[in-house]
This record gives structure tokens, sequence and C-alpha cells, in this order.
């Protein structure tokens, strides 16, 4: 089984929009995730590896976020999702 990422932009009310999404190797282990976002340039990593680079300028400042989802369109993986967070960290 494979996880998945995905770089979406939220604009309220219920409005988003899906920039960027890939695979992840490795459910039920730990996964490093490191997200750049300089400007208009956000850039992502999954276990230090590069994954995706968007450019976004709709926003000049505002909130980072993070999700954790099941796809409920493959059995296999319903109700498995599971996350715990640790030392999590944005810099200003």
């Amino acid at each position: 089984m494979h996880g998945k990422y995905g770089v979406e932009l939220v604009n309220p009310p219920g409005n988003s929009k899906m920039l960027s999404a890939g695979p992840i190797q490795g459910l039920k282990q730990t996964n490093e995730l490191d997200v750049v976002a300089l400007g208009s340039d956000i850039k992502v990593f999954v276990n230090r590896q590069f994954v995706a680079e968007v450019q976004d300028s709709t926003f000049p400042s505002g909130y980072i976020g993070v999700c954790v989802d099941t796809d409920m369109s493959d059995p296999a993986q319903a109700n498995i999702t599971t996350a715990t967070f640790q030392d999590a960290k944005v810099w200003t």
C-alpha cells in the first residue's frame, strides 16, 4: 500500500484547488514532511526527498495546515488512517 501527499489551496467557503499531488512510499511507518514556503514558491519534501514545487501568489500571507485523510475510493484503505505529529515547527 502507498500513501499520497497533496498541496492544496483552500479558499473558504468550501473552495479548494489541488496544486500538486503524488505517491508516498511506506504506509504504516514514520514519514518526515518538510514544506518550504518563501513568497509564492512552495517546495515539498517527503523523507528528505524533493517531491513537488508549486508557485501560487493567491494570498500574500496566511496559514499553513496539515491534514490526514483516507482514500474512501479504495476499500483496502478504509478506516486505516492514523497520524501522529511530533517536533512540528513553523518559522517566520
